[in-house]
């Protein structure tokens, strides 16, 4: 592998951390909604003490559940809020709009390329080629190492 293409790997690789990151948040925060939708499922805890069922352990595993998720999805948050500053800092130093434009929808609005190519009226290949000229600009200038 040359140095251009490690080079051009970790930029890629940094940026994606925070669409790794961002994917990780919202699938913790599904989590919250189904364990929710699940403490509502269980009885209360008046019915269960009268029917001696482990009621009580149920809504106390789901609560530390609940609980070690909010801890995460807090720190995640702080973790990429941390790497969108410096994203944002970093392809702000892109002087060509259009690049700048695709890698902060891509990287800090975490938009799909197809709506990337739309918003903007370009094709999805076009879009793909932008992506990586804008990726070969963050690496030349190295705003990201």
């Amino acid at each position: 592998m040359t140095k251009n293409n490690r080079s051009a790997r970790k930029a890629r690789g940094y940026l994606y951390q925070a669409l790794k990151l961002n994917k990780a948040i919202n699938e913790d925060i599904a989590e919250m909604v189904r364990l929710r939708e699940l403490a509502t499922c269980i009885p209360s805890l008046t019915e269960a003490k009268a029917s001696g069922s482990g009621t009580s352990d149920k809504i106390g595993s789901i609560a530390a559940m609940l609980a070690d998720l909010d801890a995460s999805i807090k720190s995640k948050t702080g973790s990429l809020l941390s790497l969108k500053h410096i994203i944002r800092e970093r392809t702000e130093k892109i002087t060509d709009d259009i690049l700048r434009l695709v890698l902060q929808k891509r990287y800090l609005d975490f938009q799909e390329f197809e709506d990337i190519a739309y918003d903007l009226n370009y094709t999805f290949e076009g879009i793909m080629r932008l992506h990586a000229k804008a990726l070969e600009e963050l690496k030349k200038t190295k705003h990201l190492k």
